[in-house]
């Protein structure tokens, strides 16, 4: 009984299951015509009747549709036959072109098990018929569905019968160390040895990084404020990512009341047209910036949101191997024609001669430790001619008068996507950006400490004007007061 739940579940989970369905019913057939040939006839029959029923109508479906397999090239035997190989012995971190011998080895040995298994009638007769069977078979009605449809990854969905790949090797080794023990330990050396080349490169060679997933988690777990969503895409890569990328934290920041969440699209349950519209401007009416942690290159979502948002960041994660971004929208303007009423604190600061802070915004982070959400309100009286850049610090003053820069962000503008040669009279410029601060606090009192210098140059500009703020002794650092 356990055989046969194990055979449905593999039947109806597994791509490409159907091609050992033949062999399977073999097995069943010859299991049970030494009991009685008539159940054996009808439990052979229930399981081609099961079987079809799970696979045909969804491998019609996919070969029916229109243009199904055109993006796909046909795989012949000359490509199959060293793929599975290669694929069953040393796997997809090496270059076949290089390795091929080692290939031709393992293929070798494979053979001999073959034969070890068909030696005698009597042998057969026991059984020695069903590795081969196992694994020829599959691959056989692989290549006649490729003369119909050309297939999808060959090699990954004929896994299910890599296990009787190695089994054969396995026989082939041991009637070589039966034969002679030093050409068997001589050839599994070498195979060995092969394996051990193909692990290092999986785990250390660039070509065949993984992408870098963890490098992405660090990058929201230091970014992420109050207002954040984080979307995901695809949802099935929601396991991996859930692992590397703070989504527990961001569960825990929602149960303590803070404005944040995350979401797997597309929803799986989605299917009207406009849906995916629909939900991404209920997201834009309640946070104030989206991120989306994605390892598709073609992404609606990610579409639509550049559509009706502002994308201020866009990093690349990715590998040779693997597709992955990380984009941050801001669902606000970044051009405001006035300052808010609720901005925390108003200022009339100017750097040189025509760009000026208006005003400043620090909020609070999800925890000690994190970032510290700060929005910046820029204007200029005149457009500038030049791009600049900005170092903010955050700074105490202890009660013994020395000052600690705890955290300091030093960058352009929206990091160059809105530099200030492009900002325009009259309007101002919202920035949002952040600080991290570390989460032990030292006594004293805080403030930003804020300079601008040109880009091309470094020369620093002074602080013409410290309106409501303060200026440094040095004429170049505008000192702003934090309420804490």
């Amino acid at each position: 009984m356990g055989y046969f739940i194990a055979l449905a579940g593999l039947l109806s989970s597994l791509y490409y299951s159907i091609l050992i369905l033949p062999v399977q019913v073999v097995i069943v057939y010859t299991r049970l015509t030494g009991r009685s040939r008539r159940w054996a006839l009808l439990a052979a029959a229930g399981i081609l009747i099961a079987g079809g029923a799970f696979t045909i109508p969804a491998a019609w479906q996919i070969i029916t549709q229109p243009g199904a397999g055109s993006n796909f090239a046909t795989v012949s035997l000359r490509i199959l036959g060293p793929d599975l190989v290669n694929a069953f012995t040393l796997g997809p971190s090496v270059d076949l072109a290089r390795v091929w011998p080692l290939d031709v080895v393992s293929a070798g040995v494979a053979v001999i098990g073959v034969a070890w298994g068909l030696r005698r009638r009597s042998v057969i007769a026991r059984g020695g018929w069903l590795l081969p069977a196992f694994v020829l078979v599959p691959a056989i009605l692989l290549l006649g569905l490729n003369t119909i449809r050309p297939a999808y990854m060959n090699a990954r969905h004929m896994s299910l019968i890599s296990g009787g790949y190695l089994l054969l090797l396995s026989a082939g080794l041991a009637w070589l160390w039966q034969l002679r023990r030093w050409l068997g330990g001589a050839v599994t050396a070498v195979l060995l040895t092969g394996m051990i080349y193909s692990s290092v490169n999986y785990f250390i060679a660039p070509q065949y990084s993984k992408g870098d997933v963890a490098s992405m988690g660090q990058q929201l777990a230091e970014q992420m404020q109050p207002g954040d969503l984080l979307l995901i895409e695809p949802p099935v890569w929601g396991r991996l990512f859930r692992y590397y990328l703070p989504m527990d934290a961001i569960e825990r920041y929602h149960r303590a009341g803070q404005e944040t969440g995350w979401r797997a699209l597309p929803a799986l349950d989605s299917s009207q047209p406009g849906d995916l519209d629909a939900l991404l401007a209920s997201f834009r009416s309640q946070y104030r910036r989206i991120w989306v942690a994605r390892s598709v290159p073609e992404s609606e979502t990610a579409t639509l949101l550049r559509d009706s948002t502002f994308r201020t960041q866009d990093w690349g994660f990715e590998s040779p191997l693997t597709y992955l971004r990380l984009e941050l929208f801001q669902v606000d303007s970044p051009v405001t024609d006035q300052i808010p009423a609720a901005a925390h604190h108003l200022a009339d600061a100017a750097f040189g001669e025509s760009i000026s802070l208006r005003g400043y915004e620090v909020g609070q982070p999800f925890e000690p430790g994190r970032a510290v959400p700060i929005t910046l309100y820029w204007e200029v009286a005149e457009q500038p001619d030049r791009r600049y850049k900005y170092i903010l610090r955050w700074v105490v003053r202890g009660d013994d008068w020395v000052e600690h820069a705890l955290a300091s962000t030093e960058k352009e503008p929206y990091d160059g996507l809105l530099p200030t040669s492009v900002w325009a009279p009259g309007s101002s410029i919202r920035e949002y950006t952040s600080v991290l601060p570390p989460a032990d606090a030292i006594p004293g009192n805080n403030y930003l400490s804020l300079q601008m210098y040109d880009a091309e140059t470094l020369q620093k500009l002074p602080v013409r004007s410290a309106g409501g703020a303060q200026a440094a002794s040095d004429g170049d650092t505008l000192l702003l007061p934090i309420e804490r």
